[in-house]
């Protein structure tokens, strides 16, 4: 088993597999519409290889918050948001998904970069450090299920409860290279 990084050779496997783990109309989820117009990170982003078969996937993208609370002064705050996670139905409940997960979260803490968000279940991400902030208002471009909407325990605090959740476009293109500040 190898976890690398993802690469344009991975995009048709990446893509079946999350065909196969979220289904075909994946693209009209709320987590699509926040991240849309964006390219992936790649040194946050990571495929799981074993025998020459993609088993699993981790996806990372730039997105922003626009906080519309008066204390922050409407400065655009800078997020990472993680997912889509998928794994193959024949390796499930083998920790691959967790093993990403972590790699992920522990890249982000090495290097002190930006809040950790995603879309996802409270239940099994709070493993990880994730919950919802109950009192958050955030504006998404679309309906979603506030429960769902997750901030890693390093973040929840920090972010402001209003706000305007959308992809980060105009650093898109800088965000890979400024994401490694060594």
């Amino acid at each position: 088993m190898n976890i690398i990084a993802r690469q344009a050779e991975h995009y048709e496997a990446i893509e079946n597999l999350l065909d196969a783990s979220f289904g075909k109309n994946r693209h009209s989820r709320i987590s699509y519409a926040i991240r849309q117009g964006v390219s992936f990170i790649p040194n946050l982003s990571f495929v799981l290889i074993e025998e020459q078969h993609l088993i699993a996937t981790i996806s990372c993208w730039p997105v922003f918050l626009k906080p519309i609370d008066n204390q922050y002064q409407a400065r655009t705050i800078e997020l990472i948001m993680v997912g889509p996670i998928a794994v193959s139905q024949s390796h499930q409940n083998l920790g691959y998904g967790r093993k990403l997960v972590r790699k992920v979260i522990e890249i982000v803490h090495e290097k002190t970069l930006d809040d950790l968000i995603m879309i996802g279940d409270p239940e099994y991400y709070a493993q990880f450090g994730f919950k919802a902030k109950s009192e958050c208002d955030w504006q998404l471009p679309g309906p979603y299920e506030r429960h769902r909407l997750l901030m890693h325990e390093d973040a929840i605090n920090r972010l402001p409860k209003h706000g305007i959740l959308g992809p980060n476009i105009s650093d898109s293109n800088s965000f890979p290279n400024r994401e490694m500040r060594l």
